[in-house]
């Protein structure tokens, strides 16, 4: 199933609304809500290659668009950890998502977003211009730890701290 931007951004926001994250179920790790069921758990089976109507079969109170939920979900995870435990700092068009994981994961190496519908020169500009404030500002002292750089359309940078509400994920 191809997912385009839009479409992509509805159905994530209506799977975010499906699942709850509550200490005493999993540890809490995200499941969908009134389930044990990790959404991980199915993302990585449909990410592993698993037919959405196969995992449909084994957890019939799953809708389709919950499994492509939690593929989505899953592979934001996968790609956050692997920035994080690499001490990278994230590149992305996907502002909602990669800040909230990073307001969860305590310090981490920094955010960069653009705005979507940017064509790749565009991108490419605007990462230029994110690089050379981000040099600029190591020249100083300063560097992108819990900061996101949000590029708009026109070069500009606005700075946020990222608050840290310690690790939830």
């Amino acid at each position: 199933m191809t997912i385009d931007e839009t479409s992509r951004m509805d159905l994530y926001n209506k799977g975010l609304a499906r699942i709850v994250s509550d200490k005493k179920i999993l540890r809490g790790e995200p499941v969908f809500r009134g389930t044990r069921l990790s959404v991980r758990h199915v993302g990585g089976m449909r990410l592993n290659g698993e037919p959405t109507e196969r995992i449909l079969e084994d957890y019939p109170d799953l809708s389709a668009e919950d499994v492509e939920f939690a593929a989505l979900y899953t592979a934001d995870h996968v790609l956050w950890r692997r920035a994080f435990e690499e001490d990278r700092i994230l590149v992305t068009i996907n502002v909602h998502d990669f800040v909230r994981l990073a307001e969860r994961s305590g310090l981490h190496a920094g955010i960069v977003t653009f705005p979507s519908g940017c064509t790749p020169a565009e991108q490419f500009s605007l990462i230029e211009g994110a690089l050379k404030f981000l040099d600029s500002d190591a020249a100083e002292g300063r560097d992108a730890i819990n900061r996101w750089l949000e590029l708009a359309r026109d070069g500009s940078i606005r700075i946020h701290d990222v608050p840290n509400l310690g690790r939830q994920e």
